[in-house]
């Protein structure tokens, strides 16, 4: 009886060991295998800026109108705020400083993505998240060598991030994409930072501070111009990502932009002058957390979806060999018993002798 028990509880753990091997690889897995919930993701930079400087233009100082190559840092936060079933909604903000610490650029957007492949999602309700399309926070968790549409906020509109290599990031293999993208600046909060117009003094201002042959086209067409005169606004876009090919985390980043103040003139937009153009570039700092992270995420999808799993199975296995060998032997033993009772009692016992 206590032999059959023992059958029972082995092959009892066997099943239990194994199922968790399923539930593990079948149903945790694939819940490791998505934007967090409380994702929360900084990546840092340094680089150099070059803007004009408003307080000159106010005062009409045409020789310091444009500050060059100012050393920057900049910090871009990728923030989770909420999750609805596969969506996750997203905030990111990159914030720029001079070296005084002050504030030279300050963005912020809310995009709703889905959760594995990072593209654009309906947003849920009440999460004002901004309409796009394609990637715009990162990239898939499971990469490929591919080309993928990746939403430019600043003229609110999509370019290929193109795949051009594979190569390796502090140990880890990654996956190389370049977005190049250019157009007229539609983002709601740029523009409304942007002046709409100039006077035509400050424009003859600015052109003073133009090579000969752009000085020479304003100064032609700026007559037959109203005053103030109309501004549009382009801007152009070159970044490269250098992305880890296990979890889709961006490991190392180089970004440049450019924004250009435009007139209007007999053949389009004549550029005026750069309201603001910066080249970043991750700081060996936040590559080596970025690695870190990457590390860890992969280290927990292997743990969870291939050696736990695995070391579950093999567990239950030997609980069956053991199962079955227990229930072999309790069976020999079950059968021998009642034969020995039977020849016990067909054998009379001996009279004793008297003393």
């Amino acid at each position: 009886m206590r032999r059959r028990k023992s059958t029972i509880a082995l092959g009892a753990g066997a099943v239990i060991l194994i199922a968790a091997a399923a539930v593990l690889r079948f149903a945790v897995v694939p819940v490791l295998a998505q934007v967090p919930s409380d994702l929360d993701a900084t990546a840092r930079y340094a680089g150099t800026a070059s803007l004009l400087d408003s307080a000159a233009l106010e005062g009409g100082d045409s020789e310091n109108l444009f500050i060059q190559d100012l050393p920057v840092t900049a910090s871009q936060r990728v923030q989770v705020t909420g999750t609805d079933g596969g969506t996750a909604v997203a905030s990111e903000d990159l914030v720029m400083r001079d070296p005084d610490g002050e504030k030279i650029r300050d963005t912020h957007h809310v995009y709703a993505i889905d959760r594995k492949d990072l593209n654009a999602e309906q947003p849920p309700a009440g999460s004002h998240a901004e309409k796009h399309e394609g990637l715009s926070v990162g990239f898939p968790l499971e990469p490929e060598k591919t080309d993928y549409p990746f939403w430019d906020a600043t003229t609110q509109d999509t370019s290929p991030a193109k795949y051009r290599e594979t190569t390796s990031t502090e140990g880890r293999e990654t996956y190389v994409y370049e977005f190049q993208h250019s157009g007229t600046v539609a983002d709601p909060a740029t523009v409304k930072a942007l002046p709409e117009a100039l006077s035509k003094a400050a424009v003859q201002a600015l052109a003073a501070g133009l090579p000969a042959a752009g000085r020479e086209e304003v100064t032609a067409v700026l007559p037959e111009l109203a005053d103030p005169v109309a501004l549009t606004y382009t801007a152009e876009v070159d970044t490269t990502f250098t992305v880890d090919t296990e979890t889709g985390v961006p490991l190392h980043t180089v970004k440049a932009q450019q924004v250009t103040a435009n007139i209007d003139g007999p053949e389009g937009p004549m550029p005026l002058f750069d309201v603001l153009s910066y080249e970043l570039e991750s700081t060996p700092e936040s590559v080596e957390e970025r690695v870190q992270d990457a590390s860890d995420a992969a280290r927990l999808l292997s743990l969870a979806g291939n050696v736990i799993p695995l070391a579950l199975i093999l567990a239950g296995a030997l609980l069956t060999v053991a199962a079955v060998w227990t229930a072999r032997r309790g069976g020999g033993s079950g059968t021998a018993a009642p034969d020995a009772a039977a020849e016990s009692r067909d054998v009379p016992e001996e009279e004793s002798e008297p003393v």
